[in-house]
């Protein structure tokens, strides 16, 4: 047996070392070839390309469930109505309060609570049946995530799992924690998005219809109150996310003892370790108390928003009243049907502490099913059959 002479050992080496890059004796005229080509392939690459978000290729996986989605979409834009129709209805109501004949009044009030009673238990059942319908596919779709998250896991090369970051307990803790939270983009908050649209169409409709100049002052204030909650879910997610990181160190720890009970028992060191525990949560709560002084004052700077509104409003629509015209029914009637909707919207904007920790976590799933093993432990080339 002869050993393989260098140049053997090189052609090797490129062959299996997948990291390394090949090296290849090419003549002027083939590197020629090869540089045309590479800049064909630049100038064929569009400008300006907008890279698809990975949350639909994930969203892809709840395909099969279109029904439910498909029921649970009509149902949440139906629902979204709701708000918008009650605030019509409470505008007609108080125009009748105006009325100079009594039976009349009261025979108009009863019959419109009436309606408004209708309109709510009709409300109930849409919301019932989109809860149900968007619960049942965002279940299952975090059932996939979770079953390929932890398929990719295990298909890891060994190596993977000695860095620092790729900790067993932390893994462990993300692998329980990040598909549970991949629902805060799916499921029953599609379905609440879905709704906020919808109130906010029937609403746009019914506004414009009673007074578009009233309408148009109102939708003035909109941006304010958009950028008050972009603000708020802004700083909600750097929390969630300091927030997170200090769980998965105090993770960590409680993973590590757990694992090494008898020696830490027989060192008698259990206390360094719950002290390791207690100062990966305390650093979080240190770091946000030096702050929580400040969020009361942008809290109320934004409730306060909503004040200033009904200043403007009423006093633009008395003009409009004074001059003829408007009728004061329809300036009702316009700042409760906006109100409302503004109010159904603000509850979808309240979910952006859930949508930032599901961000979060559907970054670090894509980081871990993206990630390929260099060895493809599928594969059964080489004839060996267990």
């Amino acid at each position: 047996n002869q050993w393989p002479s260098p140049s053997s050992n090189r052609s090797v080496k490129s062959e299996t070392d997948s990291d390394s890059e090949t090296e290849f004796n090419v003549s002027g005229e083939d590197s020629n070839e090869i540089e045309d080509q590479d800049n064909k392939v630049k100038n064929t690459r569009p400008f300006f390309r907008i890279r698809k978000p990975y949350i639909f290729k994930f969203l892809k996986l709840n395909s099969s469930e279109w029904p439910f989605i498909l029921f649970g979409t009509l149902a949440s834009l139906l629902s979204g109505g709701v708000e918008p129709s009650i605030a019509w209805v409470y505008s007609i109501i108080y125009g009748l309060l105006a009325e100079p004949n009594l039976e009349k009044q009261a025979s108009g009030t009863r019959n419109f609570a009436l309606v408004i009673l209708a309109i709510y238990i009709c409300g109930g059942i849409l919301q019932l049946i989109s809860t149900i319908m968007f619960a049942i596919s965002g279940e299952k779709l975090t059932m996939r995530i979770r079953s390929l998250s932890f398929r990719a896991l295990l298909l890891k090369n060994i190596s993977w799992f000695d860095m620092p970051s790729n900790n067993v307990g932390l893994l462990v803790t993300q692998l329980s924690s990040d598909a549970s939270a991949f629902k805060g983009l799916t499921g029953i908050r599609i379905g609440m998005i879905v709704q906020a649209c919808g109130a906010i169409l029937t609403a746009l409709v019914v506004s414009f219809q009673a007074g578009w100049k009233l309408s148009f002052v109102m939708l003035c204030f909109a941006p304010l109150l958009i950028f008050s909650g972009l603000l708020q879910g802004k700083v909600d997610s750097r929390q969630s996310k300091a927030a997170n990181v200090y769980a998965n160190e105090g993770g960590k720890y409680a993973n590590d003892a757990v694992q090494e009970i008898r020696t830490i028992a027989a060192l008698q060191q259990e206390t360094f370790f719950i002290q390791k525990y207690e100062q990966a949560f305390n650093k979080n709560f240190r770091k946000n108390i030096s702050k929580i002084q400040f969020r009361p004052i942008g809290k109320a700077i934004a409730n306060s928003l909503l004040y200033f509104i009904h200043v403007a409003v009423f006093i633009y629509g008395s003009k409009l009243v004074e001059n003829g015209e408007m009728e004061f029914a329809n300036v009702f009637r316009v700042f409760i049907v906006i109100h409302f909707a503004s109010t159904a919207t603000g509850r979808s904007i309240a979910m952006m502490p859930d949508y930032s920790k599901a961000k979060l976590a559907t970054r670090r799933i894509t980081r871990l099913v993206k990630g390929k093993s260099v060895i493809d432990l599928n594969d059964d080339i080489g004839g060996i059959k267990l």
